[in-house]
Parts: structure tokens; C-alpha cells; sequence
């Protein structure tokens, strides 16, 4: 009898065990074990510092002592447009990312036609795949799935310029204490990260016959920007070169605009250094006042009238509004000079103050809207 190598006795045994291991290893077990491996989330609504991470709709209903925040998102820095609303039409009624918060306020001025507010809160991000919210209905602005929560700091002044006319204008910040993971359309999301700080933006309009006093509802529009993110070395090789911060093409749409508002800021700073708003009321000159008072409401108007690209729209009307207020405080101011009256100075005074903290954020936005449109670095040349 002739004995078979041993090597060639093993190798049908081997097949066998082969062929039995993948019988026993089902399809529904590899469904199974793939689904184990979760993908990794990506992360939309915080972007890099100074980018601007989201902008939304919304309104501010404000009571003796409380704010109540509801809107929606009109954009979501890392998701496509088309996923922000459940149909083609924008509006609360198709958003599917909404939001709603309540703010505790800490204090609160009236000065004249100027009332600041401070306080603080939580605001909720929510996500409901099939959209639909209602303005009549805030508590619907809180429907859906919670993809993020942000504790709030809020500073709001409102000016009022007429009855049942006027603008709040809006500069906070957030700070995300928590952030889920969604999906949409088969991808997985993490709407930003927890110890991600924002500073938020909004300008908006009184709503007429929205609320009684002494509550009363705005309509807004603004936007959110990282501020402070934690930053992840990477090690990328053993270059000690510098990494040079990318600089964004010249802006020649935006650019004519950029040349009016910062002559017209540059301007406005010089009237109110002549006012002297701080001096006493004797010590005056009433026609000075008004003059500086008619050429800052003039530059206003120029501003007014400017050709504003999108991108500058917010801005603008913030230039527009810090013009106006300090223009109202410097004719305050006057006629306090003509009458000698003290309370009515201090009254412009306070206005003032209010214009020129308007006019310190303005700078800011122009400024920062200047410092996108850098253009492309000149080429070094060596020196012979």
C-alpha cells in the first residue's frame, strides 16, 4: 500500500476547513461586524476661527425679564444648501435646522431713545427632517431633533427712531456645552464641538403691533463666527519652513463700498473728535454741535445711499446706525448748549457714548471685511 505525502494528505483538509469557515460566516453576520464600524462624523455649523459658521432668520421677543429667541438656519458652513430646507422655498415653514433659546436679562438702561440689555441663557439647535415652524407658534421653533446646545451671552441695544420704529442690533457670544451626531441623507453630521466659543451678530427691525409694551418682538437676520476652538498639531515632516496663511483674491465688487464706508468712518471719527462731547455744558459752542451733528447725519446718508454688495449688507447697516445715533447725541448736546440745561447734556452725553460704541463695532466689521479682500502678496525680489 502506498502511503500519500503528508503535505498532500493536509491540503484537502485545509479546503474543508476553508469552505466551512465561510459557510458558517453568514451575510448577516458581515452586515453585522460592518455596521460595528461607525463612521466618523462630519463636522458642519463651526468653522475655522473668523470664518463664519452659520447666519440665520429669526426674532427676539423681549419681556421685563426674559428674551425669547426662535428661528431658523439659513446657512451651515459645511452642508449643502439644498439640505437646510425641506422644499425650494426658504422660509420657517420648510427649514429643517431651527432654534430656540431663552435669556435671563441681568440688567437693563434706558437712556432717551436708547435701551442696552444684557443677560445670559441656553439656546437649542434643532433638526426636523421634514421642516415647518411658525412665527404665531415659537414653541414650534423647538421641535425636531437637539443636534446642539450653546449657552449664550447677549448684549442688545436697542434704538428706537421713531413710535413703533426702530433697530436692535445685537453682538454676543456662544459658547456649545454639548453636540450630537445627526444624519442626512445617509451621511453622519456632528453639528460643532463642545468648548467651541462663537461671537454672535444680528441686526433687526421692531415688529408693529407684535407685542404690548412693555414687551415687544424684533425681526432679524445675523450670523456666528468661531472665536476660540481648540487647535490639533499635526506632524506633517521635518520642515521648519514657515506655513503662510492663504490670502483671498481682491474683492472689486465689495471694494468701492470698502472705500466709502472707511473714508466715511475716518471722517466720523475726526467730527467727534472736535465735538468734545465731554466738556461742560458752558463751555459749549452750539453752532460747532450741529454742524458736526449735520455732517455725521449727511455721511449717514451717503452710506444710506451707497451700492451695497450682500456681503456688506449687515455691516452697512450697522455704519448707517452708529452715523445716526451719534448725530441724535451730538443735536442733544446742543440744544442742551443753547438752554444751558445739565440733565439734557447728560442725556446726549449717554447717547453719544452709545453712538461711539456703535461706531467701535462698526470699525470692527469694516475692517474685518477689508482684511479678507487682501490681495495676492508681491513676489519678493532678491536684493542684488
Amino acid at each position: 500500500m502506498t502511503r500519500m505525502p503528508r503535505v498532500t494528505m493536509a491540503m484537502p483538509l485545509f479546503a474543508l476547513i476553508v469552505s466551512l469557515a465561510g459557510w458558517l460566516i453568514s451575510p448577516s453576520m458581515m452586515a453585522a461586524a460592518h455596521q460595528d464600524a461607525s463612521p466618523v462624523p462630519v463636522e458642519v455649523g463651526s468653522g475655522p476661527i473668523r470664518e463664519r459658521s452659520l447666519e440665520f432668520t429669526g426674532r427676539n421677543i423681549y419681556h421685563p425679564d426674559t428674551v425669547e429667541m426662535v428661528g431658523y438656519l439659513t446657512s451651515v458652513i459645511g452642508l449643502d444648501a439644498t439640505l437646510l430646507f425641506a422644499e425650494d422655498a426658504p422660509s420657517e415653514r420648510t427649514a429643517r435646522f431651527t432654534y430656540a433659546g431663552s435669556v435671563s436679562i441681568s440688567s437693563r438702561s434706558d437712556r432717551g431713545d436708547v435701551t442696552a440689555f444684557e443677560g445670559a441663557g441656553v439656546l437649542q439647535i434643532f433638526l426636523d427632517d421634514d421642516g415647518g415652524a411658525s412665527w404665531d407658534d415659537p414653541t414650534s421653533f423647538a421641535d425636531g431633533q437637539p443636534v446642539a446646545e450653546l449657552s449664550i451671552r447677549l448684549r442688545d441695544t436697542l434704538h428706537r427712531q421713531a413710535p413703533g420704529v426702530g433697530i436692535v442690533v445685537g453682538d454676543g457670544a456662544l459658547s456649545q456645552e454639548a453636540a450630537v451626531e445627526f444624519t442626512v441623507n445617509g451621511e453622519v453630521y456632528r453639528f460643532g464641538d463642545a468648548g467651541i466659543e462663537q461671537r454672535l451678530r444680528y441686526v433687526g427691525a421692531l415688529l408693529e403691533g407684535a407685542t404690548e409694551p412693555p414687551s415687544f418682538a424684533v425681526s432679524l437676520t445675523g450670523n456666528a463666527s468661531v472665536v476660540v476652538r481648540e487647535a490639533i498639531p499635526v506632524n506633517v515632516g521635518q520642515s521648519t519652513a514657515a506655513v503662510a496663511t492663504p490670502q483671498v483674491e481682491n474683492c472689486p465688487d465689495l471694494q468701492p463700498w470698502l472705500d466709502q464706508t472707511l473714508d466715511g468712518l475716518t471722517q466720523t471719527q475726526a467730527l467727534a473728535a472736535v465735538a468734545g462731547a465731554n466738556q461742560e455744558v458752558t463751555s459749549r459752542d452750539e453752532v460747532a454741535m450741529r454742524r458736526a451733528a449735520a455732517d455725521m447725519a449727511s455721511l449717514g446718508e451717503a452710506q444710506r445711499g451707497a451700492t451695497v454688495p450682500e456681503a456688506a449688507a449687515e455691516a452697512n447697516r450697522l455704519v448707517i446706525t452708529a452715523l445716526s445715533t451719534y448725530a441724535r447725541g451730538l443735536r442733544l448736546i446742543a440744544t442742551a448748549a443753547a438752554e444751558e440745561d445739565a440733565e439734557f447734556l447728560a442725556q446726549g452725553q449717554a447717547v453719544v457714548a452709545d453712538g461711539g460704541q456703535l461706531l467701535d463695532r462698526a470699525v470692527d466689521e469694516v475692517t474685518a471685511l477689508a482684511d479678507a479682500c487682501v490681495g495676492p502678496a508681491e513676489p519678493a525680489t532678491e536684493s542684488a
